[in-house]
């Protein structure tokens, strides 16, 4: 609930809805986002894992795939799940995420790599918005290392595919804006 409460204090129209009853049954969230699409209508969806991204994208709102890493790769070399099934179509749900979204926010260029290599991503409907940052880098790069350029990063995404509500789901990995703020 710590991230939920960030994200609300800058972006108060936002709904932020957590995975549960947890990754192994993902696809039960489904109902309650396309409830909440249905009367809240929002015009895109900014979702933070694969899992998220693939509700969202079932909804057919703009869908903005918060991409943290490699996750397939992640899943099978450090065992973060134990469902067989569900670690044997990740790969394809990642691709899916990373093909089928309207913008991604990608942590690094070596993910930007990794998406074009692995699964074909040849569009530039992308920003880097980078977990950790070290200072030397800063003035070479246009990047985020402020918590209030996030903000500014989503008004740009905004402004890119002309949209303008927030639906984020909960992952196990750090929040960026935790990590933002550790430079600050």
């Amino acid at each position: 609930f710590k991230n939920r409460k960030k994200i609300k204090s800058d972006l108060p129209d936002a709904i932020v809805l957590p995975m549960w009853p947890g990754i192994a049954n993902w696809n039960k969230n489904y109902f309650l986002l396309k409830l909440i699409c249905l009367f809240k209508r929002p015009e895109k969806i900014i979702a933070r894992s694969v899992l998220a991204t693939q509700l969202a994208l079932k909804t057919g709102h703009k869908t903005i795939y918060d991409g943290r890493g490699a996750i397939a790769a992640e899943w099978n070399e450090y065992e973060v799940i134990h469902d067989k099934t569900l670690k044997k179509q990740i790969l394809q749900l990642e691709k899916d995420c990373v093909i089928k979204s309207h913008f991604r926010i990608a942590v690094s260029q070596a993910l930007l790599h990794y998406w074009k290599t692995e699964f074909g991503y040849m569009d530039n409907k992308h920003v880097v918005i980078p977990c950790t940052l070290n200072k030397i880098y800063e003035k070479y790069f246009r990047v985020y290392v402020e918590y209030y350029d996030v903000i500014n990063t989503i008004n740009y995404i905004e402004k890119e595919i002309n949209i303008t509500k927030i639906i984020d789901s909960y992952y196990t990995h750090e929040d960026i804006f935790d990590n933002l703020l550790e430079h600050l």
